[in-house]
């Protein structure tokens, strides 16, 4: 489950940001959607991420029970930022 604690921490964002950059990748192929996911301290999925190219919104988020969360997730990003290098 995705927890507001984890939207703001410098972390879990910089494994969102490569995440969507492993999805963007993954879409280069014949059908156009890529798929990445982010994991959480414990080795667990907390957030898939799906992007669809050649779409206005290529961005889709959903979380562990598989609820969308895209709102959430891209308002965490645009208010603290996409840290490049975390630990």
């Amino acid at each position: 489950m995705l927890n507001r604690t984890a939207l703001i921490n410098p972390a879990f964002l910089a494994k969102v940001g490569q995440a969507m950059r492993e999805a963007v990748t993954a879409s280069a192929g014949a059908m156009g959607i890529g798929i990445a996911g982010a994991y959480n301290r414990h080795g667990a999925q907390s957030l898939r991420v799906v992007h669809r190219r050649g779409r206005f919104s290529g961005f889709e988020f959903f979380d562990a029970a598989d609820r969308d969360v895209t709102g959430q997730v891209i308002g965490a990003l645009r208010q603290h930022g996409m840290p490049e290098s975390a630990q």
